[in-house]
């Protein structure tokens, strides 16, 4: 660490410390890291801290052949969750949800405090008055009116 202090010190700039096997250990990465750099070493051929590392791996190898094995196999497709979902949302008119959404928030703000109540209508009102035209007209608006 007194080496790399005095390579800062004499202007030397990086992002990063590259290291041997021989001195990748925990304090000294402690010791770079707090410095502000990132760490690149060679580990030891050690079982005990590493078993960590090679678990994920096998994990994540696991999953991609899996993922793999499920696309080669499974005739359904993201394509047809799709269209399913499309038929589901094609049932509600969005005039008749929207209208919905505008009731929901007029009955929650009912339910308030007065001064919660006056907000949510004030900004209620703010979003209706945004809104273009067309889309006002499916609106009845005179239920947000104060």
């Amino acid at each position: 660490s007194t080496m790399l202090d005095r390579a800062i010190q004499a202007g030397v700039s990086a992002s990063y410390v590259l290291m041997d096997s021989w001195f990748t250990h925990a304090p000294l990465i402690q010791e770079v890291t707090r410095r502000g750099l990132q760490v690149i070493g060679m580990v030891k051929n050690d079982n005990k801290r590493y078993l960590v590392s090679h678990t994920t791996i096998v994990f994540s190898r696991y999953i991609l052949l899996a993922w793999q094995h499920r696309q080669s196999t499974d005739q359904r497709s993201l394509g047809g969750l799709f269209y399913l979902l499309c038929d589901e949302v094609g049932i509600i008119d969005w005039a008749v949800a929207l209208q919905q959404m505008v009731d929901l928030i007029t009955d929650i703000a009912t339910k308030a405090g007065k001064r919660i109540t006056s907000l949510i209508q004030r900004q209620l009102q703010q979003w209706i008055g945004g809104l273009p035209s067309y889309i006002k007209a499916y609106l009845s608006i005179s239920c947000c009116e104060s």
